[in-house]
């Protein structure tokens, strides 16, 4: 499902980002991981641009607008934007006003965020 695919993943906390790493690991997707905004972004090379971001919303260096805008423009081209959220937080996290293709709230079921990503993009490409 997701063979391929290049992820960039920012969590606040590094065990959510590992525990999310994996998931899309072992879905044979290329993934990179990060705690926050700047390491999120010293990921993205001429050589290695994701096609999707899975963040949580706020960072503690930027919001996930503020970093899928950085990375779209290394990109040339808007990236899909998978946002997450901790439970208890999830309702200042609205994906449609904001521009996210979908929200989770953490912990995140596998599957769903999955075909989240293989939706989006599915969307992204059309």
């Amino acid at each position: 499902m997701l063979h391929g695919l290049r992820i960039l993943v920012t969590a606040r906390d590094d065990a959510t980002a590992l525990q999310l790493r994996e998931l899309f690991e072992r879905r044979h997707a290329d993934v990179r991981h990060a705690t926050d905004g700047k390491g999120a972004l010293a990921h993205v090379r001429p050589t290695w641009v994701p096609h999707v971001l899975v963040t949580e919303f706020r960072l503690g260096d930027m919001d996930a607008n503020d970093l899928a805008r950085a990375v779209g423009r290394h990109a040339g081209a808007p990236v899909a934007v998978i946002c997450t959220a901790p439970r208890g937080r999830q309702r200042h996290t609205h994906p449609a006003g904001l521009g996210f293709a979908r929200c989770f709230v953490h912990p995140v079921e596998a599957e769903e965020i999955c075909a989240a990503i293989a939706e989006a993009i599915d969307t992204e490409r059309r």
